[in-house]
């Protein structure tokens, strides 16, 4: 394939007939990449080219603009169903996937049947090309069909996983974003273990179990935002708009998944800050260990005001920093109570002397 072929090494091969260049050119002018501007009818014309030097691959393009009505021809959806059904004689790839296409989603005038859809996506993923875009949209087909149990299939996600992962190691870029999206699914079932743990007031126990989880889930969200990452730079590659667009409405909820999981983090240090032991229970209200969702700033204010409210529930015995009602515990307190001691040893002393002179005037 040529596709690290630079344009004008492209047009050069072109000149020479060369059917693998001149579809290769087709596939850029329709998109607008690899240094082409998107011209559809400069597309729909190396594609015939292409066809004319014996490229059978570029009957499909052909047949979309026929079916679509675009790059200059009329629509007509009947000659377009004729160059598919001939380019399927001829064993293109590109045509099984428009046959895929148009049987899964019921255009080109095919009825929708999603079982034939896939008896051709079959057919792609056991033919030898390497068509990334091609061999990506059959292994996700199929994988779908695995992941939702549809026509006859029995629900199986590993079967489905494995299959995403072909599409992914192909480079078809969607592919990405259904593994992100299997890994979010994660993700927030490990939230939605924490909503339920935090719907009372937890104990130590379950406070440290909640650490443990974040650390997790941290983990995760750098993972998830990985997946998502590739998934865009695939699409921007190849000009696809909708996976990209798509791509990124995730990435803003992995963002907003961290600023979630950071105010929880927040919570649970100012909790190891504050003296807390099993017996006594933080109470009901604000100080409740939960995800957030206000804004961060807003949210490190209303902390701030928390910690200097948190409940002092530690007893002597279980903490020898506590905190007692009067105050002594805190280091203010303890100044004030020396302050007393010394005073206290001051009137005892004056109290002494007087004393002392009152005796010695009696003797």
């Amino acid at each position: 394939m040529l596709k690290n072929t630079e344009l004008e090494g492209l047009l050069l091969m072109a000149e020479n007939s060369n059917g693998e260049a001149l579809l290769e050119l087709s596939d850029r002018f329709q998109k607008g990449i690899g240094g082409a501007e998107r011209s559809e009818e400069r597309a729909y014309s190396y594609a015939r080219s292409a066809f004319a030097a014996g490229n059978m691959e570029a009957i499909a393009r052909l047949a979309d603009y026929y079916a679509k009505g675009r790059g200059g021809v009329e629509q007509n959806e009947e000659h377009a169903r004729e160059l598919l059904a001939e380019g399927e004689k001829l064993n293109s790839v590109r045509c099984l996937q428009r046959l895929a296409f148009n049987y899964m989603n019921g255009e080109c005038g095919y009825e929708k049947d999603e079982t034939k859809a896939i008896e051709y996506c079959t057919k792609i993923i056991a033919h030898p090309s390497d068509d990334a875009n091609v061999k990506g949209y059959a292994y996700t087909c199929v994988g779908s069909v695995y992941e939702e149990g549809r026509i006859g299939a029995e629900k199986n996600l590993k079967k489905a996983l494995t299959f995403y992962q072909k599409a992914a190691k192909v480079g078809y870029a969607f592919a990405y974003v259904l593994l992100g999206n299997q890994k979010r699914r994660l993700y927030l079932q490990e939230k939605a273990a924490i909503t339920d743990m935090t719907n009372d007031v937890v104990t130590p126990d379950e406070r440290e179990d909640i650490k443990n989880r974040t650390v997790k889930m941290r983990s995760m969200l750098a993972d998830i935002e990985a997946l998502y990452r590739q998934a865009e730079t695939l699409a921007a590659k190849d000009a696809d708009v909708p996976v990209s667009e798509c791509a990124k409405a995730y990435l803003d909820e992995v963002a907003e998944d961290r600023r979630n999981l950071l105010v929880l983090e927040k919570k649970l240090s100012i909790l190891d800050a504050t003296n807390y032991d099993g017996e006594t229970q933080i109470p009901d209200g604000p100080y409740k260990i939960s995800f957030d969702d206000r804004p961060t700033e807003e949210l490190t204010r209303s902390l701030s005001d928390l910690s200097a409210r948190m409940p002092t529930v530690a007893k002597p015995e279980s903490n020898p920093g506590y905190v007692e009602e009067d105050g002594y515990g805190s280091a203010e307190g303890k100044s004030i109570a020396w302050g007393r001691v010394l005073a206290f040893a001051a009137v005892c002393a004056a109290v002494s002397i007087f004393v002392a002179w009152l005796l010695s005037q009696a003797f």
